[in-house]
């Protein structure tokens, strides 16, 4: 009996958490993709069964090779292929042979490669609107899933990724793989990055309605050639306004830029004020480029909205919160001068040289104290004096500054970002703290100006 073709929400379901994955194509290589992929799954210690598919050799990376899938003793559950263009149609038979729920084709050479492709892309698309799977590209670089240590892809820029609560996807490997690096680089983890190619089958719309629907997401990043789906981009995106935020990497209308799209992906970019009064609407978060949509989504992880545009700046630097004030004033954020009494109670906890105006230098004396961050959060956020707080920290050596300034910043529900100018090298006991957490931490007041610019937008305020 034919199977039924099963929707893109059970497909990601299934490939989330897979029993088994096979690497059709799977080389001894050390240079090729298939050898990478199976090497990259291995390393990530997924639990789940692995099949490695590959006619001539009897094991690769330690593991016993089938000669084809449909040799394989057992359910398989997703299937990523890197095999020639030529040979994938075929390599698809078999898949819809067995009872593979998602087909991971890394495989390049259809939409994005002329007129061959082209034709290839065509029968490709004549014969999934049949298949019982669904399929991931082709022209991708494959999935993954932290929470699960399911790692079904070649880019080294996703090693070290752990669990969060930020979804990432895109119709450029590399932009996709870029982005969760620099996320991680940041402290926050992942729920899932998705590749998706050229898009013959499952969009990166399905990837944004699936990533609604999961309750561990908070926040998507998305890299966006081209919307092919602009009604169903409309809808997912307006059920999710203002419950979840999603931030859109999307390039221009510049001439240079649309001849770069088609052969990238094959999509043909859409027009340029539409899209942004669209988004506009929608209270998505527009980036021109991925530090930008990094910045954004980070900050927008700590799932804080704003009420108002007023910023309270604490820093152990006088330099770093004068840069940091201007930011915010000249980016359309109020920095009030605090009260007399809210001074005052500032005052009593530090020396008489500090500044307690706003913002206030707390002064090297902070480092002498990690509780202190907790006090001074707890009573700048207190009332409506501001709306949310920025908090600026050099180095420190001490894992207890980090839990302290968490600690605060989970006690109320307005924003509080963290500037950390020290490197790993410097305060590597702090920063993991934060990392442990998914906290996101910024490395200059920049970084933390967009970051609140895109917790402004996703409230409604700018």
């Amino acid at each position: 009996m034919r199977r039924l073709r099963i929707s893109g929400r059970q497909a990601l379901d299934a490939a989330a958490a897979p029993q088994s994955v096979a690497v059709i194509g799977a080389s001894s290589n050390p240079l090729k993709l298939g050898h990478l992929v199976l090497k990259t799954l291995i390393n990530s210690g997924y639990p789940g069964r692995i099949y490695a598919i590959n006619p001539t050799a009897t094991s690769v990376l330690g593991v016993v090779t089938h000669p084809s899938l449909v040799s394989v003793d057992g359910p398989v559950d997703v299937a990523v292929v890197i095999v020639p263009a030529s040979q994938l149609m075929a390599t698809l038979q078999e898949c819809a042979a067995t009872q593979v729920s998602l087909v991971v084709a890394i495989t390049s050479g259809f939409a994005e490669a002329g007129n061959d492709g082209q034709q290839l892309q065509q029968e490709l698309e004549a014969f999934l609107k049949t298949a019982p799977f669904r399929l991931l590209g082709p022209n991708c670089e494959g999935y993954v899933v932290p929470a699960s240590n399911t790692f079904v892809t070649f880019s080294m820029m996703t090693h070290g990724l752990r669990p969060g609560p930020v979804g990432i996807v895109g119709q450029s490997g590399a932009i996709t793989g870029t982005v969760a690096y620099r996320l991680r680089k940041t402290g926050v983890g992942i729920r899932a990055l998705f590749s998706t190619g050229n898009e013959t089958d499952l969009t990166a719309v399905e990837a944004l309605e699936w990533f609604a629907d999961d309750v561990e997401t908070n926040t998507v990043i998305c890299y966006l050639e081209q919307i092919r789906e602009p009604d169903r981009f409309i809808a997912v995106a307006r059920r999710l306004r203002g419950l979840k935020a999603i931030v859109v990497q999307m390039p221009g209308k510049g001439e240079a830029t649309v001849d770069s799209v088609g052969t990238h992906t094959g999509a043909i970019a859409g027009d340029d004020r539409v899209i942004d009064g669209v988004f506009e609407e929608l209270q998505i978060v527009r980036a021109r480029d991925h530090s930008t949509a990094v910045d954004a989504a980070a900050a927008l992880s700590l799932g804080r909205r704003l009420k108002g545009l007023k910023v309270g700046i604490l820093s152990v630097a006088g330099g770093l919160a004068v840069e940091a004030s201007d930011l915010f004033e000249g980016g359309g954020f109020q920095v009030p001068r605090f009260g007399d009494l809210l001074q005052q109670r500032i005052r009593s906890s530090l020396p008489y040289f500090a500044a307690v105006r706003n913002p206030v230098d707390l002064t090297g004396a902070a480092f002498s104290s990690p509780a202190l961050f907790r006090e001074l959060i707890e009573l700048v956020v207190e009332g409506t004096t501001v709306d949310a707080v920025v908090v600026i920290v050099t180095f420190s050596q001490q894992a207890a500054f980090a839990d302290e300034i968490m600690r605060a910043a989970r006690a109320t529900d307005k924003p509080v970002l963290v500037v950390w100018t020290a490197p790993e090298s410097i305060s590597p006991a702090p920063l993991a703290a934060f990392a442990r957490e998914s906290f996101p931490i910024f490395d200059a007041p920049l970084r933390a100006f967009t970051g609140l610019c895109a917790i402004a937008r996703f409230s409604g305020l700018m």
